[in-house]
């Protein structure tokens, strides 16, 4: 019987929210009709948070001075997660680490099917 460590389950944690932070990147750009990953990497090289590509002009540029990003938009957005989605996770993780093999993870996924 396979036993995972934490560090192992975290690493899976990271990639998962890695691959979720990056797909509306690559989607948007390639909705513009631009290479995602491209776009992807070049926003990633920039140090400033605010760095993005502005599909509307495909120029890159800081996206809350250009309106494209508005905080004040994003609060109702934020605060509609609650306690129960983060238990629901939790409740997921839970019920996979006591399963008889937790580093069983499935088939590979890809993203061939979107192009990128």
């Amino acid at each position: 019987m396979a036993t995972c460590t934490v560090l192992e389950h975290l690493q899976v944690g990271a990639h998962i929210a890695k691959n979720a932070l990056s797909y509306p990147r690559k989607l948007v750009a390639k909705n513009a009709g631009v290479n995602g990953s491209v776009v992807s990497e070049k926003i990633l090289s920039s140090d400033n948070p605010r760095y993005g590509y502005n599909a509307s002009t495909g120029n890159y540029e800081d996206l809350m001075t250009s309106r494209i990003i508005n905080p004040t938009k994003m609060l109702p957005g934020a605060r509609s997660l609650r306690g129960q989605d983060i238990l629901d996770v939790w409740t997921a993780w839970w019920s996979r680490s006591r399963s008889p093999n937790p580093c069983l993870l499935g088939p590979r996924l890809t993203n061939a099917r979107y192009g990128y």
